[in-house]
C-alpha cells in the first residue's frame, strides 16, 4: 500500500490518499485549518511536513496529528517558507525563498544553515539517499544540486572548532568560488554537516572527480513556473 499527499492551496488543506497495489484508492484523510499550505513531503515516521505561506512549516504524525511547528520548536522565524523534505536522518530541510536560504532542521540540537548564498528564488527541494540536496531555483529557472557530507560526531573536548565548509559553483561553464560561513557545532548527540560544493545544471558534463559520493548526471533542467 501507497499513499499520495496533495495540497491544496485554496481550501487550506493537506489531502493523504493510502492506495492499493493497483493504485485504487482505499481511504482519503484530509488536514485542515492550514494557512496558505504550499509545500508538502512525506516523514519516514509516515506523518508529513508540510510549509504554509509567509508562515510556518508544521510537521504532522500518522495519524494526522499535530506534532510540532518549526517555528515554535527551534525559535526560529521563516520569511517565506516553501520545499520541503526529510534526508535519511529524519533531519528536516526549508527552503525560505524569501530570505534565499535553506536550512536543516536536526531532530536533536539547533538548525543549520546549509545554503546562504546563490539561491535567487528557492522553492521546490528534494533529498537523494547519498546526501544530495537539490533546489529548484525558480529565480534562475534551474535546478541546483548541492552536497552535504555526515562527518564523525562532534567533538566536546573541542566546542569551539568550527566545521570547515567548501563550495564550489559552476557557473556559465566555468568554476568560480563563493564565500560561505563556517558552520558551528549542532551538538554533542548530532553530527556536523557541511556543505560540500554546488552544482548548476545547464546542460553540463557528468562531474568526474572521484571523492567517494556518487555525483547526479547533468542533464538540461526542466522550466520553473
Amino acid at each position: 500500500m501507497g499513499k499520495i499527499l496533495v495540497v491544496d492551496y485554496a481550501q487550506g488543506q493537506v489531502h493523504s490518499f493510502a492506495l492499493d497495489h493497483a493504485f485504487r484508492t482505499l481511504n482519503v484523510h484530509s488536514v485542515p485549518d492550514l494557512q496558505g499550505p504550499r509545500y508538502v513531503s512525506p516523514a519516514p515516521s509516515g506523518g508529513f511536513v508540510v510549509s504554509e505561506e509567509c508562515g510556518d512549516v508544521k510537521v504532522f504524525t500518522s495519524s494526522h496529528k499535530l506534532l510540532c511547528s518549526l517555528s515554535s520548536k527551534y525559535g526560529h522565524q521563516f520569511g517565506n517558507p516553501a520545499g520541503v523534505c526529510v534526508d535519511r536522518d529524519g533531519s528536516i530541510l526549508v527552503a525560505d525563498e524569501q530570505r534565499r536560504t535553506v536550512h536543516l532542521f536536526p531532530q536533536h540540537g539547533a538548525p543549520v544553515c546549509l545554503v546562504s548564498t546563490g539561491l535567487r528564488r528557492p522553492v521546490g527541494m528534494a533529498c537523494s539517499s547519498f546526501g544530495h540536496l537539490l533546489v529548484a531555483d525558480a529565480g534562475e529557472n534551474c535546478v541546483k544540486v548541492f552536497k552535504y557530507c555526515v562527518r564523525p560526531p562532534y567533538n566536546p573536548t573541542n566546542p569551539g572548532a568550527p566545521c570547515a565548509l567548501s563550495v564550489g559553483m559552476v557557473l556559465n561553464g566555468s568554476l568560480a568560488s563563493a564565500d560561505v560561513q563556517d558552520l558551528s557545532p549542532v551538538t554533542t548527540s548530532h553530527p556536523k554537516r557541511s556543505l560540500e560544493r554546488a552544482l548548476l545544471l545547464p546542460g553540463l558534463g557528468t562531474s568526474t572527480e572521484d571523492d567517494g559520493y556518487p555525483m547526479v548526471p547533468s542533464q538540461t533542467p526542466l522550466p520553473v513556473e
